[in-house]
């Protein structure tokens, strides 16, 4: 599928969000690296897949790991893969999600969150786009794509010598700044109404949430919040989302 397909799917009513998408619709199609930053919720996920989606690694796997997710000790191995008695429990020779990736997209979520051990192993990856397995001497290439995506300022983490200024250049060739729903209004109500067909009430909270407009935001918004959980119990198919329960909506 097209990235222009993709991103038709999208809801985007706002300028700032139309203008990422069309300028996601040009970076498909290239192999430089892109960074994501911008607030929990905004949307980092939906524009690495379609990163993935719109270009020509499309047919290859998009592998995402979500770094804090995974304890230090343990992401190595997930990165990068073992081999056979690389440590106590490695019975067995593992592929790391790299590998896993081969021809495809590495998506990096919260990779502020990598131990400084990690970044510095990270960058030869991106550099020169090979590694070793943990405990292996042969040396692999891979052919990926790095996508990286971090809910703070990755430039104000390498301030804080926290994050490597090495890796976020290699990470950062294109960087990408999503504005918050609460900047964009005039996706929240086509959001919230798409998130509702699915009964998504993570996705309806944070769009009402988000919303200061004096019309349908805050104190508002607690009460469009209950209407759609009891619209979803009332409504039948297929204007709801299923057979009326026998349950009260969830509070």
């Amino acid at each position: 599928m097209s990235v222009a397909a993709e991103t038709a799917r999208v809801v985007a009513r706002s300028e700032s969000m139309r203008a990422l998408l069309a300028l996601i619709g040009r970076l498909a199609e290239v192999r430089s690296s892109v960074l994501l930053e911008g607030e929990s919720g905004s949307g980092k996920d939906l524009l690495a897949h379609l990163i993935h989606e719109g270009g020509p690694r499309r047919d290859f796997p998009l592998v995402k790991i979500h770094c804090p997710s995974i304890p230090d000790e343990l992401l190595e191995s997930e990165l990068f893969g073992h081999e056979k008695g690389a440590f106590t429990d490695a019975r067995f020779a593992k592929l790391g999600k790299i590998e896993m990736a081969q021809g495809g997209t590495v998506y990096l979520d919260q990779v502020q969150d990598l131990a400084p051990t990690l970044q510095a192993k990270l960058l030869r990856v991106v550099e020169e786009r090979r590694f070793e397995r943990l405990g292996g001497t042969r040396t692999i290439e891979v052919d990926v794509r790095f996508v990286a995506a971090s809910n703070v300022s990755l430039r104000g983490a390498v301030a804080a010598g926290t994050f490597r200024e090495d890796l976020y250049h290699r990470l950062g060739v294109v960087p990408l700044g999503l504005p918050p729903l609460r900047e964009r209004l005039d996706d929240v109500l086509p959001l919230a109404a798409q998130a509702l067909a699915k009964e998504d009430w993570e996705a309806i909270d944070a769009a009402f949430a988000s919303n200061n407009d004096p019309v349908v935001g805050a104190p508002a918004s607690k009460a469009f919040r209950e209407l759609f959980r009891h619209l979803v119990a009332i409504l039948p198919p297929p204007l709801g989302v299923g057979p009326e329960p026998t349950t009260p909506p969830r509070q």
